[in-house]
């Protein structure tokens, strides 16, 4: 045992030592469940931005969709009436519109670089699409009667439009799945520092 200065021996109180311990330990937990419930309260905000984003991104790029099968229905149009100002010029428009959505679709996913490298091969898809509209649109521009409506099935047996519509649901299939990611982060957080309750 150890001793005192005077030579008396010093016994240790195992009930103050033990309520001490007791005590740390409970700091500490307490300490680790503010840290979990932090990291569980910033996942969860992750989680409500991603559901904002996901929305938003499905909105635009579903829109897109919509106006680029607008664009096409009016081409052939265009090919069977050879109407410039009116069937054509619906054409021109509208195959315009989508080009512009794609940059709100970039701005949306900056932060991620996979998503970002899905929106430029959605870009160049666009272009290779419209390239191939285009010849039945000249066609048809020029008053060449059965040409246009030959460019306009080979464009419509390409494949191209496939990819397009293809392309367009990975990008909205891939937030759902960062989404869903971010969801279950927060929720993992949430259950950890809901078991950390149990000790104190």
């Amino acid at each position: 045992r150890p001793m005192s200065g005077d030579g008396e021996e010093v016994r240790f109180d195992w009930r103050r030592g033990g309520a001490a311990g007791l005590g740390l330990l409970a700091a500490l937990i307490l300490v680790a469940m503010v840290i979990l419930v932090k990291f569980a309260n910033d996942a969860r905000e992750r989680a409500l931005g991603a559901e904002r984003q996901t929305y938003e991104v499905a909105l635009v790029v579903r829109n897109l969709s919509s106006n680029v099968s607008r664009a096409e229905a009016a081409l052939a149009r265009f090919v069977l009436d050879e109407e410039v100002q009116g069937s054509g010029n619906i054409y021109a428009s509208s195959w315009r519109l989508p080009g512009h959505q794609i940059n709100p679709v970039s701005d949306l996913l900056r932060t991620s670089p996979e998503q970002l490298r899905r929106v430029a091969e959605l870009r160049q898809l666009y272009r290779q699409r419209g390239d191939e509209l285009a010849l039945a649109a000249r066609a048809a521009l020029e008053k060449r009667g059965d040409a246009g409506i030959s460019y306009y099935y080979q464009a419509a047996k390409s494949g191209s439009g496939e990819a397009l519509d293809n392309k367009l649901d990975d990008i909205i299939r891939a937030e759902r799945l960062a989404l869903r990611s971010r969801i279950e982060q927060s929720q993992l957080f949430s259950a950890q520092a809901h078991r950390l309750t149990d000790y104190l």
